[in-house]
């Protein structure tokens, strides 16, 4: 780990969008409004020719409202480049071995055949991740992640699910990645497009420290 820990290494082909306070207290006030401005986000980012959009997110549920639900799941199909997470059971988090349940994107996504994957984790002993599997399990049904999934979109997977893969860790994400809030992403003056041309742009929730 010591190499890795003075490690700082730029990626410009990547950006963060980054759910902060402020957006989360805009998106928490209903599941609707947070559809929307998602679907509103995806069609900013498709406008501006992102490269992959990748939402560290996990749409388990309908939001209650079918038009805004099939509005978000034709917008992801015909972008075919974006990808959603799913969680598995509680309790596989770390250990990968429940390969089944959980949070899966809702029916009318899957239905749609988005690309998705699962999101979970593998920690070691001291609670640090370095490894990145391509599957939770490779016994039995396969059941890929999402950063294999991305990885495959951008037809950059070398070796099969089964290998071990380690994380390159280039520093810390403040350091390494240009990120901009969740809200200035959807006004194009605020940020624009140039700042997602052809860049691998990252939704989730996003930690400074």
């Amino acid at each position: 780990d010591l190499p890795f820990a003075v490690r700082q290494v730029k990626v410009p082909e990547a950006v963060i969008v980054k759910i902060d306070d402020a957006a989360y207290l805009r998106l928490r006030e209903s599941v609707v409004i947070a559809r929307r401005q998602h679907i509103a986000l995806l069609r900013r980012l498709e406008k501006a020719h992102a490269r992959l959009v990748f939402l560290d997110m996990a749409f388990a549920s309908d939001s209650g409202d079918s038009s805004v639900d099939q509005q978000l799941a034709v917008q992801i199909r015909r972008m075919t480049n974006v990808v959603i997470g799913a969680i598995a059971e509680s309790g596989s988090r770390d250990t990968g071995e429940v390969t089944t349940g959980g949070a899966l994107p809702f029916p009318l996504l899957r239905s749609n055949n988005v690309a998705w994957g699962y999101l979970d984790v593998k920690r070691d002993g001291d609670g640090t991740i370095r490894r990145l599997p391509g599957a939770l399990s490779t016994q039995g049904p396969t059941n890929f992640t999402a950063s294999w999934t991305a990885a495959a979109l951008l037809a950059k997977v070398l070796g099969g699910v089964e290998l071990e893969r380690w994380l390159n860790y280039y520093g810390p994400p403040t350091l390494v990645f240009e990120a901009r809030p969740y809200l200035d992403a959807l006004d194009p003056e605020r940020l624009a497009d140039s700042f997602f041309s052809n860049k691998l742009v990252f939704v989730g929730a996003y930690k400074s420290g």
